[in-house]
């Protein structure tokens, strides 16, 4: 069989293993996972539970959505808290290095609101600001980017108490110059409103949360996101297969060896395959 002809037999068995198995949160990136609340496990209309610890945000005034997550009102009643005892044991890994990513869909088409905020360590604050993002707590960088109204994991890493890379739905973002905070009270993590639940009130659904204790690479952001979208948004999509390739198989490069950690990123349903590098470049 000629390099082409292996490559082949190889999408073939991804779809074949995929289409018998749905996906499920333990396909994530596993390593350096310190939570995980999924929007098709764990969840009612009074708490969300992380699948790792056990810690749950009690929640107020919400649904649960009918493809999974939780629906926010968009007001001061409408939100989840996860208590101080469990913001200090979890943020306080987080203090120097981590990923946090929130994986939602605003029913707003601007405005601020925040998804995310936590009071303790890192300070993260995951929102909408304008035309920008502000992704911490305590005079974070602008991001030249806001969700609007479409499905977005929002992911961001920070090493040494610096912010890293912010990216959205696999593509990473730019920093602008600027500088804003939102101020944070309490000692507490809130999801679908500010801490201090005076305003930013968050409109939409957030589907999952995860939380690292290390930055993630651009290609596992990646890869966490289309299994996101194949949960959430394709339906009962089978997992994302990563397929390593044994060698070069096109004039381009497109396909090459595993020795530099390049293949295919196949995922049912979808109308094209992705190839990225082992820094996530496509």
């Amino acid at each position: 069989m000629n390099k082409l002809g292996k490559v082949a037999v190889a999408l073939a068995m991804a779809f074949s293993v995929g289409a018998a198995n749905a996906a499920v949160p333990a396909d994530y990136v596993q390593q350096g996972l310190l939570a995980q609340w999924d929007g098709l496990q764990n969840v009612d209309e009074t708490s969300w539970t992380d699948l790792l610890s056990g810690r749950a945000f009690q929640l107020t005034g919400v649904s649960v959505g009918e493809s999974g997550g939780l629906v926010f009102a968009g007001t001061s009643k409408s939100y989840g808290v996860l208590g101080a005892d469990d913001t200090a044991a979890l943020f306080a890994d987080l203090a120097m290095c981590g990923t946090v990513e929130v994986v939602l869909k605003s029913d707003k088409a601007s405005g601020n609101e925040i998804a995310l905020q936590s009071t303790a360590a890192s300070n993260v604050a995951i929102g909408r600001y304008n035309t920008s993002s502000i992704l911490s707590c305590s005079n974070g960088p602008l991001w030249n980017w806001a969700w609007g109204q479409d499905f977005a994991t929002v992911a961001v890493t920070y090493r040494g108490g610096a912010w890293l890379s912010a990216s959205a739905n696999g593509e990473q973002k730019s920093k602008s110059t600027s500088k804003n905070s939102w101020s944070s009270t309490g000692s507490e993590t809130t999801i679908g409103v500010r801490t201090s639940r005076a305003n930013n009130h968050f409109k939409g659904t957030i589907y999952a949360i995860r939380v690292y204790g290390r930055p993630l690479t651009q290609q596992e952001i990646r890869w966490n996101q289309m299994l996101d979208d194949a949960r959430f948004v394709q339906g009962d999509v089978a997992p994302a297969l990563f397929v390593q390739v044994e060698a070069s198989t096109t004039e381009s490069g497109d396909f090459v060896d595993e020795e530099t950690d390049r293949g295919f990123r196949p995922f049912l349903g979808a109308k094209s395959v992705a190839l990225t590098d082992a820094e996530g470049k496509v």
